[in-house]
């Protein structure tokens, strides 16, 4: 046995050696390439003619969306954030998250058409588009860039990042017009088109209802709810709802309800009504 070993010697020891670098090929190999696991945030969750998108890449985009929407409404003076509370809140998070995939799917398809048909965007048309929309942007801070860098601070940007965002945007916006001039060209519709159209999609231009929010308490007693009525406009009403409301689900938030429209509260129709009348901060 002694005399086998010595005569095969090398030879073994160099199909160890062998064996032991193989081995860890593959298995470098298998950890390099396993998929990411399921539920984190490198998994591939969308797959659009061949480009692949993370669960990371899809809540960017909803993110961006959000972002979007909360700066246009801060805008108007208008709080955004009340569409994403409540139960109506959850369905719209849910909406806006198919919305920001549906963006992620037609930005990969118009790419890929603009790269069919060799379409570009001439880059003095976008400097000059996205000066226009930066200049825009300031005319809403009264032209004052700090104040608009004050802005972007508070949402976590800077005017480097603002600027960014808006040339990829402005970019891809101009692409998709020149992508659909191309294979569409000018369209010019008629007076009567247009009229037309309207009739036949106007719900998609109706204005939500109106939607308010109350904090009320609620008791069987009615002597002591005339009580708790005077001392309602001097006393802490939160802490009167959550001694003495008798509504389990909103006694401990002060006696705030989520945002509700007209019918949607699930109050008595006579509660409900007047809520509707009081102006902000009116008991």
């Amino acid at each position: 046995m002694n005399r086998f070993f010595m005569r095969y010697q090398k030879a073994i020891i160099w199909t160890v050696v062998v064996g032991f670098l193989l081995g860890g090929i593959g298995l470098f190999t298998f950890q390099r390439f396993s998929p990411p696991p399921r539920g984190s945030a490198e998994e591939v969750v969308l797959v659009v003619e061949g480009k692949k998108f993370s669960r990371q890449n899809v809540q960017d985009a909803y993110d961006n969306l959000i972002q979007y929407y909360t700066q246009l409404y801060q805008a108007f003076g208008q709080d955004f954030t009340q569409n994403l509370q409540g139960t109506d809140g959850a369905f719209n998070r849910h909406t806006y998250r198919a919305s920001a995939t549906e963006g992620l799917i037609r930005q990969t398809l118009i790419r890929k058409e603009a790269r069919a048909l060799h379409v570009s965007v001439p880059k003095a048309e976008l400097n000059q588009s996205v000066e226009e929309r930066y200049q825009r942007t300031l005319e809403q801070f009264g032209g004052d860039e700090k104040a608009l860098e004050s802005y972007l601070s508070a949402q976590g940007l800077t005017l480097a990042d603002y600027r960014r965002q808006l040339r990829a945007s402005q970019e891809y916006q101009l692409l998709e017009e020149a992508v659909h001039k191309q294979v569409v060209g000018p369209i010019e519709p008629t007076d009567e088109e247009l009229l037309t159209y309207y009739q036949e999609h106007q719900d998609r231009y109706q204005s939500q209802p109106e939607r308010i929010r109350i904090a009320y308490i609620e008791v069987s007693d009615p002597e002591l709810s005339d009580q708790h009525l005077a001392q309602a406009p001097d006393a802490d009403f939160a802490a009167l709802a959550k001694e003495y409301s008798e509504d389990e689900a909103t006694k401990d938030k002060g006696g705030e309800t989520d945002w509700f429209s007209r019918g949607g509260s699930g109050l008595p129709q006579e509660v409900e009504k007047a809520a509707f009348e009081l102006d902000q901060g009116q008991v």
